[in-house]
């Protein structure tokens, strides 16, 4: 009776360590792969548990197709947490950081602390217009005095806020939520470096459609962003409502482009949701670098926000 327990317990945990780790390489077409690959980093624990439950259970063949799924898991997640990075050589260091306002109910007073201590650069979301006058008079724009902003109601909103000059802006169309691009003038780089300030739908509860197709077309758009800087770096920061775990953002990661936390092996840097009691289970912020190298990532709790901030400290050479 134990041997049978174990023998189909252990094939469960085998099941649902494979559909899993198989979550993670095939296209998102429904809300069900989805989760799978959100939660994969979870799920996959499963393998080490089925040859556990398999031995136990002396179904030997079947244990070493656990053992080998094991080691299959082991190699695909263990990348993300080996920093990636080179030494960042020489250049300027210039600290960046992404928040979620959630409708814009972030603290404002946390907000600017957050950035003041933190940040030469920040990008918000969801950013309302009466978000955009609570923040100025906590003092952001003390804080960071050069601004391009494109608030609106609801979730729509994006910001960007800096201490260096912004000497070009511009807006990216095509998603459902504005994107901002902007040139920021930093002290000591040869080139202008282009911050894009991004939003991608939620996949979820709404339709996946709007999801996919925004995932399908940002490449695209970060192409076009890498040809426009040339030589010069590029600094992809916000919502991207995905994980590294899922196939079509690693898919994005060429052109030059990385994740950071992936280049510092912190590929468990989750930021979302950060107001239940638990701590937040999935990085579906990201900061994504271009001809520069991250030294330093890691997030901050901001009161109001469902979001933790994700700061960074970028060389731009």
């Amino acid at each position: 009776m134990v041997l049978s327990i174990c023998r189909a317990a252990g094939l469960a945990a085998f099941a649902v360590a494979g559909l899993a780790l198989t979550a993670r390489y095939v296209r998102i077409t429904n809300h069900v792969v989805l989760i799978a690959a959100a939660l994969s980093p979870f799920l996959v624990l499963a393998a080490p548990v089925s040859v556990v439950l398999l031995a136990a259970a002396r179904r030997w063949i079947l244990t070493v197709a656990a053992l080998a799924l094991t080691g299959t898991v082991f190699a695909s997640q263990a990348p993300m947490y080996v920093a990636s990075a080179g030494g960042p050589g020489a250049g300027v260091s210039v600290r960046v950081m992404t928040l979620n306002l959630a409708l814009g109910r972030a603290l404002p007073t946390s907000v600017v602390e957050a950035a003041g201590e933190h940040a030469d650069i920040l990008a918000v979301q969801e950013l309302t217009p009466r978000a955009v006058e609570r923040l100025s008079a906590a003092g952001l724009d003390a804080a960071l005095p050069y601004r391009t902003l494109d608030p609106r109601e609801h979730a729509s909103g994006v910001g960007l806020w800096s201490r260096y000059p912004i000497p070009h802006t511009w807006p990216i169309n095509g998603y459902g939520m504005p994107f901002i691009g902007a040139q920021i003038q930093v002290s000591g780089v040869a080139i202008n470096p282009i911050v894009v300030v991004v939003h991608l739908s939620a996949p979820w509860p709404q339709p996946i459609s709007d999801w996919r197709n925004e995932v399908d077309r940002l490449p695209k758009t970060l192409q076009e962003t890498a040809e426009s800087a040339a030589n010069g770096s590029v600094i992809v920061l916000g919502d991207f409502n995905s994980t590294l775990d899922m196939r079509p953002i690693r898919d994005m990661l060429r052109h030059d482009y990385e994740d950071a936390a992936e280049q510092a092996g912190v590929a468990t840097t989750a930021t979302f949701p950060a107001n239940a009691w638990l701590p937040p289970l999935l990085a579906i912020d990201h900061i994504l670098t271009r001809r520069s190298t991250p030294t330093s990532l890691y997030t901050v709790a901001v009161p109001g926000s469902d979001h933790r901030a994700l700061v960074a400290t970028i060389k731009i050479p």
